[in-house]
Order: structure tokens, then sequence, then C-alpha cells
């Protein structure tokens, strides 16, 4: 097999081109993903333990938004930081110029693996995990329990 396609078929792996991108930005996105396979491959020459190229994504991608301070847009799940810290309920704030009470889809209802999960909004969210949350129960949930 050739170098180009066994870079090919590493890359089908992790390919995050959509269908309905630009042409310029599956470009883009193409060449950070050759970017870290060449990263990866450098990586497996240097270090004995091997990883596969789906987990070194995963580990370069934590360790940038580690880095870099973007825990809400990852529901402040990096580190258990929604365990560990302490949160408490407020209003979802209305849009501007409308006259509807705020809501946004309850992350605890939609995401559970314990009963059939359901679309309920609320109108209650936690500020600092930017999620929409249910009051009772699912707030203590989300805060309380890693897995719901």
């Amino acid at each position: 097999m050739g170098a180009v396609d066994r870079s090919d078929m590493m890359l089908s792996s992790v390919d995050c081109t959509r269908k309905c991108l630009k042409w310029y930005k599956k470009l883009f996105l193409h060449s950070i993903n050759i970017t870290l396979l060449n990263a990866h491959a450098m990586f497996s020459t240097r270090h004995t333990k091997k990883t596969s190229f789906a987990n070194f994504h995963l580990a370069v991608i934590a360790q940038l938004l580690e880095r870099y301070g973007i825990v809400k847009s990852i529901h402040c799940d990096l580190g258990n930081a929604r365990l560990q810290n302490r949160h408490f309920p407020v209003s979802v704030p209305r849009k501007p110029g409308s006259t509807k009470v705020g809501s946004r889809r309850c992350w605890v209802c939609s995401h559970t693996k314990q009963k059939q999960a359901k679309r309920k909004e609320s109108s209650y969210m936690c500020p600092e995990c930017d999620v929409g949350l249910c009051v009772v129960p699912c707030f203590k949930i989300y805060h309380t329990e890693a897995t719901f």
C-alpha cells in the first residue's frame, strides 16, 4: 500500500468534513488533519508507547481546550468541573426584542442513559456550564452524578 493510500485510510477514521461545507473550509480542515497526522508520525518515532491516530487526535484536542480555557463549550466535563464547583440556576435570558420567556432544552432529559431520552424545554440554566436544566431534579443530577 502506498503512503498516500495509507494516510487517506488513517484520516478517514477521524474525518470531520461535511457535505455542506464550502470548499475552502474543507481545505482548511484537511490541512489541519494532515498536520495532525504528521505530528502523530513524529510522536510515534519518538515514543515506544503505541497510540492510535484517533486517540492522539482526541488528546491533542483536549490539551488545546485545557490550555486555552474553553471549558464552557464542552459542558464543564473537562476535569469534572461540573461535579466539583458550586453552581446555581438562573433564568434563561430573553432574546433581544422578544416578549417570550427564554427557554433551552434540558441537558439531562435529552442525554439520559437510564431511561428514554426526551426533549424537554426548561426556562432555567446553569450559567457556568452554559446548559439548560430542569430545576428539579435535573440540576442536582447534572452537578452530582458523573453519569445519568
